[in-house]
């Protein structure tokens, strides 16, 4: 019987994100001169045979597939040297960036890639008399192969996977092997469909395609070593060491809303009135960023005063004095005419310092008064942005930056009206925060024509703690004065309606703090919110007696 000769070829790669690409298997029923049953139960005849005029990337392969023929059960056996015998000359191709040749070099610390195509699988259909093969001298189902790292690519560091060796052919999808791949080796055990052992496939073939790493243990930086890949031989360098940098800027505690890169001053470091900075700084290998770099001889610079000059800053910062910190030790950094803050790295640092800070919100941004703001803040609020930057001498090498928003809220002021006595009740909150040290409070607040003053009253909580009720005067010019306050304060005011329907007040707190050149003031003693701590409350007594009170917006 004349025996038609077929395609077969498998292909697999696999790459160090484990990921693995197979290409096609062509299995076609065996033909024959006359139409016969084939072994999967479909007729096949001369014409089912593939055109000599279809363009074939793979090789001619045999099929003779008699009614009698049985898989012949072996032990699994190590095939690695019948597989090596077939595959002599291996081939290989090394890419990194470019393709490297043999006798080309490799550079240590970067990933190149290996692909190797067209290796061979010597199975039982390989042989003139398929059915009377020699299993030793084939692989048979069960039987594996290893190419160990020892052996083939010493100096190569391959990813670890393990995967189904799937292969497409004229009947389906079908398992060829499961391949494993680790650093060590790189085995493939062929326990796939029986159709690719048993004598119909011929001229298996697949291939891989990997990333790798090189092992550059015992090889000095800037020295070449000789190495073999599969048989091919290469060199392999340990390049100088490049450095590269990386910077990092963030505020501890601070709070994260959404995607967005603004983020929430922590509330603790409002009511202290400073914000608190820390920056990682980084100097490695551009190729392997395990190799860390002293940071000898560089500088760490900020300016706080530019910190509202960014793409979306509108709040300057003020160094905090003593706030300077390298790896949690004080130090003192330069500080320029224009509150700038320069700190060379001295020989010693380390890899990775910290630096720590603060910066002080400066009045005009500490009280720049919003209402009720809500609880996620954009960059319509106050928005410090920080930057901190690298630097060799006056070369920039990196830069980072952290945008810090806060929307002060010092004051809040509203009202009620009692309809049969004519009153209406005023009470203004101050310091909500609960802010320590606030010297010399004063609320102003000058009652509406209308209205006439019928009595104060006020109390304080300090730490979670009430005080008494206490009666409270103006003064002749609408002051109630509190002295000093280490928490917060409720203001009642009573007043009798005398005429009119509409009545607002606008109630204004002040007070100092114990800060270097009274940077954090709440001095500002004219105007309306947003610029001063200032509140409103309005009430309209409608014709039905109505009350409304009017929030600020």
């Amino acid at each position: 019987m004349k025996r038609k000769r077929t395609v077969g070829k498998t292909v697999l790669s696999f790459c160090l994100a484990v990921l693995l690409v197979l290409q096609t298997v062509i299995f076609p029923a065996a033909t024959y001169a006359e139409s016969v049953p084939d072994d999967y139960g479909t007729a096949a005849s001369e014409a089912d045979s593939p055109s000599t005029d279809e363009p074939s990337s793979v090789p001619e392969a045999v099929y003779d597939v008699p009614n009698n023929f049985v898989v012949m059960a072996a032990v699994p056996t190590d095939k690695t040297a019948v597989f090596m015998e077939a595959n002599s000359t291996f081939p290989l191709k090394v890419t990194q960036g470019t393709d490297i040749g043999p006798g080309g070099t490799i550079q240590g610390r970067q990933a190149f890639t290996l692909k190797s195509e067209g290796l061979k699988v010597p199975v039982n259909g390989d042989d003139p008399n398929p059915t009377n093969a020699d299993p030793g001298k084939y692989i048979q189902k069960g039987d594996w192969i290893e190419l160990k790292r020892e052996d083939y690519f010493k100096e190569v560091v391959l990813p670890t996977a393990t995967k189904t060796l799937m292969a497409t052919t004229d009947y389906g999808l079908k398992q060829l092997g499961t391949a494993y791949f680790t650093p060590s080796s790189i085995k493939i055990v062929f326990n796939g469909d029986d159709s690719f052992f048993n004598g119909i496939g011929v001229a298996v073939t697949f291939g891989f395609d990997t990333t790798a790493n090189s092992d550059l243990n015992g090889i000095e930086y800037g020295d070449t070593k000789p190495i073999s890949i599969f048989g091919g031989a290469y060199e392999l360098k340990n390049p100088d060491v490049t450095p590269d940098y990386s910077i990092t800027l963030a505020s501890p505690g601070m709070i994260r809303w959404d995607q967005w890169s603004y983020r929430g001053i922590q509330p603790a470091q409002f009511v202290e009135g400073a914000i608190a900075w820390e920056s990682t700084v980084s100097a490695f290998d551009q190729f392997d960023k395990t190799i860390k770099l002293p940071l000898d001889g560089k500088t760490f610079y900020t300016n706080p005063s530019t910190y509202n000059t960014g793409s979306f800053g509108n709040a300057r910062g003020i160094y905090k004095e003593d706030s300077f910190k390298v790896n949690g030790q004080n130090v003192t950094p330069d500080i320029g005419a224009d509150g700038s803050l320069s700190y060379t790295f001295p020989q010693g640092t380390g890899v990775d310092p910290k630096v720590e800070y603060k910066t002080w919100i400066p009045k005009e941004s500490y009280y720049y008064e919003y209402r009720n703001p809500p609880g996620n803040l954009g960059r319509g609020y106050r928005d410090m942005q920080g930057v901190v930057e690298l630097r060799q001498d006056s070369k920039s090498l990196k830069l980072a930056g952290q945008e810090i928003s806060f929307a002060p809220d010092w004051i809040q002021a509203s009202a009620s009206y009692d309809n049969p006595n004519e009153t209406i009740t005023w009470k203004v909150t101050v310091n909500q925060y609960n802010k320590k040290g606030l010297k010399g409070l004063t609320i102003t607040n000058a009652l509406p024509a209308g209205l006439d003053f019928l009595s104060a009253e006020w109390q304080t909580w300090v730490d979670g703690v009430a005080s008494e009720v206490k009666p409270i005067t103006p003064d002749e010019n609408s002051v109630y004065s509190f002295g000093d306050i280490n928490g917060k304060v409720e203001l009642v005011i009573k007043s009798k309606v005398t005429s009119g329907s509409d009545f607002r007040i606008d109630p204004r707190a002040n007070w100092n703090l114990d800060t270097p050149g009274g940077i954090q003031n709440n001095d500002v003693i004219t105007g309306l919110r947003p610029v001063a701590v200032t509140d409103e409350a309005i009430v309209t007594i409608g014709a039905h007696n109505f009350t409304k009170i009017t929030k600020k917006v």
